[in-house]
This record gives structure tokens, sequence and C-alpha cells, in this order.
């Protein structure tokens, strides 16, 4: 029987294979002792370890798959200043760890994870937001006072025990709506209030950013979803199995605003505690309902802070959808051109066209 041979590679060996064009499938090069080079069609290559595990749920051991890093993304070019994220003795090094903890009996993938997800209290946005006030030397106590307040009154009770790098920007949405909520059942009028807490998160950000140095991409593109489960935020209640469908249409006759047209033929049958997500055209609708999310607006004479347009972007993903569906209805030309029908018929031609259209989605 033939041993097995182990360091097969060589760093050399590995650049030289990241100079090549990429290949038309997913192609892999063994280092021995389980650790490959995995060459994926869009050019990256990263590093994995094949292994087989037996949970206590398990019958029998499972094959499964240590992802051990990237070595190159699809991305980046090789040139003379090119230094791979995880290098062939870095790769080596951690195939030897996760080798370690099978023969102690734990999953190095659930490890990984686990390590992932443990924060220091340093790194808590309510410590971050604390740091920021104390070092703030350009305010008066009184100032520093209305902005502990802030903190304690209203944000923290949100945010306040979430990972700075954690949080994102439906969180720093839901937040300013519930501040909004809070104060718009007492009767009072909250824009100012709800836009300096606001103003005043997206400052503990650039703290952290340029002076904490945190690396923080969470709030632009969201969190991932098997990352946090302790400090796992509240988000959009959308059931994967029907985004994207179209669950009521309303029709009228000649040119209407969208928002009159919705105040006019509000529908009833929506639970209460439904997300409501409008673009800016439908300014007002958190009056009629508290789970509401419509773009920021820009200050008159002033700018948008940044993690406000970040949230805007995030926004803009799911209203995009909506744009998409109007698109696959007006495929059908008695809707994209003047009709010329009985206008008593019109709705069921649109509910038909719509159940059309979301029983293709199911397929």
């Amino acid at each position: 029987m033939t041993k097995r041979k182990n360091y097969l590679s060589s760093s050399s060996g590995v650049l030289a294979i990241a100079k090549q064009p990429a290949p038309a499938k997913v192609t892999r090069y063994s280092d021995g002792d389980s650790l490959y080079l995995i060459h994926h069609p869009n050019g990256s290559l990263f590093w994995q370890m094949p292994y087989r595990y037996q949970s206590d749920k398990d019958i029998k051991p499972k094959q499964k798959t240590y992802q051990i890093g990237v070595f190159k993304s699809a991305k980046q070019d090789i040139d003379t200043a090119f230094k791979p994220e995880v290098s062939l003795k870095q790769a080596r090094v951690e195939r030897d760890k996760a080798k370690q903890l099978l023969a102690d009996d734990i999953d190095p993938t659930e490890h990984k994870n686990k390590e992932k997800n443990k924060y220091e209290q340093k790194d808590l946005f309510k410590v971050v937001a604390a740091d920021y006030i104390s070092e703030k030397q350009d305010t008066t106590p009184k100032n520093v006072k209305k902005l502990q307040g802030f903190l304690s009154k209203h944000i923290l009770k949100h945010i306040g025990d979430y990972p700075i790098t954690a949080i994102t920007a439906q969180d720093v949405i839901q937040t300013g709506l519930a501040i909004q909520n809070h104060f718009e059942k007492q009767g009072e009028w909250t824009a100012d209030t709800t836009s300096k807490c606001v103003e005043l998160i997206g400052s503990v950000f650039e703290y952290a950013i340029n002076t904490l140095s945190y690396d923080i991409i969470n709030v632009a593109y969201g969190r991932n979803n098997r990352a946090l489960d302790v400090y796992r935020a509240s988000a959009y209640p959308v059931n994967p199995r029907t985004y994207g469908e179209q669950v009521h249409w309303q029709t009228c006759k000649g040119l209407i605003h969208d928002f009159k047209l919705y105040k006019d033929t509000c529908p009833d049958w929506l639970p209460e505690n439904t997300n409501y997500l409008a673009d800016s055209g439908y300014q007002g609708l958190a009056k009629r309902h508290n789970q509401t999310f419509t773009p920021f607006k820009k200050p008159r004479g002033s700018q948008l802070l940044k993690i406000c347009k970040q949230a805007n972007h995030y926004l803009a993903k799911f209203c995009i959808v909506v744009e998409h569906k109007i698109g696959l209805i007006k495929l059908f030309k008695i809707v994209a051109h003047k009709y010329r029908n009985r206008r008593q018929r019109y709705d069921l031609r649109m509910r038909l066209f719509a159940g059309i259209i979301n029983s293709e989605l199911r397929l």
C-alpha cells in the first residue's frame, strides 16, 4: 500500500495556479493530509478541508467541509504587491488545528462559528457610545448631559447590548421608528428628537471607525444569517417562499397619487404587526402604521448622514423587488397600453395576471 504524501504544494506553485485563467469548472489541488486548494470559475482560490464528524444527533458520521480561508478573491489581481489573505503556511496551521479539534471530538466548523460570535464587553455599542461622549471636549456640559439622555432613554434599550460590528441598517431604522412611535403614542412631536438620536448613532459609528479602527461593514450590507444567534435583532419578517409575491392590487380611473389611492382603499386584512416598506412617495405612512420603513430625507440646509444613506440603500433592495413585479405585470399588453374594454372587469384581470406571476414564482 502506497503511503499518502503530504506537503505536495509550494508557495510558488500556488502562486502559479493563481496566475492561471479561471477554469471552466471547479478544480481542486491537493496538498495532502486533507488540505485542498479550490479554484473557482469566478477566479477565486480558497482552502478547504473535508472531514467526517458524528454529532450526538447523527446516527453515523457525516461528510462535511471546513472552510479554512481565501487565498485570492475574484476581484484581486496577481501583481508584485499581491499578498494572500491565507497563505499556504497559514492554511496548514489551520488544518492542523482542525485535526486536533476532531481528535478532541469537536466539530471544527461549529467551533469556528462559536468563536466568531464571541465579543468582548468593550465591543458593545453602549460601551463605545459612552467612550465617545466622554471624549467629546468641544461641547458644553449641558450638551453632554443631553446626549447621555438620548442614549439612556431612547437608544440603548434597543441596540445597547449589540456588538457595534453586528449592528445593521435595519437595526438603525427600527431604532429610529421605535423612538418616533414612543412619542407619537404620547401625542408629542418627535421629528427633532428622532433625528438627533439617529445622528448620534451615526456619530458613534464614525468614532468607532475613525478613532477605534473598527471594521464595520454590516451597516451597509446586513449581517450574516448565521452570525450572532445570541444578539439576533428583530428583522423584517419576510417568508422566503412568498417573498416577491403580489398579494393585493388596487386600481383607479385616471391619474391619482399612490399614497392617496392607498389611503382611500387601505386593506384592512393585514395584521397589526405588519411591517410596511415603502418608497419616499409614502411620507406620512408612519402616522397610520407603527412598523413603517421609508427612506430618510435630507434635512434642509445640511447633508444626509452616511449611515442614513446606507439605510436608504438597504431599503432600496426591497423596493426594487416591487418595481420588478410591476414590470412582470406589464408584460401583458392590456396593462402596458390604454385599456379599452369594460371597466368593471379590469380589477379581475389584474388579479388574474398577479395570480399567473405568483404561480410562476412558486415553480
